[in-house]
């Protein structure tokens, strides 16, 4: 995974690197990173639909973020 070399790091930041991801200008890198997205969703799903849920402006910002980067 992403974060795999930078040791245990939060729902949060582990989607905001996904966004920059989504981001890069490399078509490779930003398939790598759906790739890597479609893990998380699946292993964390319970995690993703609790934050989802949840209310609050840092949640909505990056779940904001996360579905315009998936829409570009």
């Amino acid at each position: 995974m992403i974060s795999a070399g930078r040791g245990m790091m939060t729902l949060n930041d582990q989607l905001r690197d996904i966004i920059d991801g989504l981001d890069h200008e490399n078509l490779n890198v930003r398939y790598m990173v759906a790739s890597e997205l479609s893990k998380l969703l699946n292993l964390r799903r319970e995690d993703i639909m609790a934050l989802i849920t949840k209310v609050g402006d840092a949640n909505m910002d990056v779940m904001s973020a996360l579905i315009t980067s998936l829409l570009r």
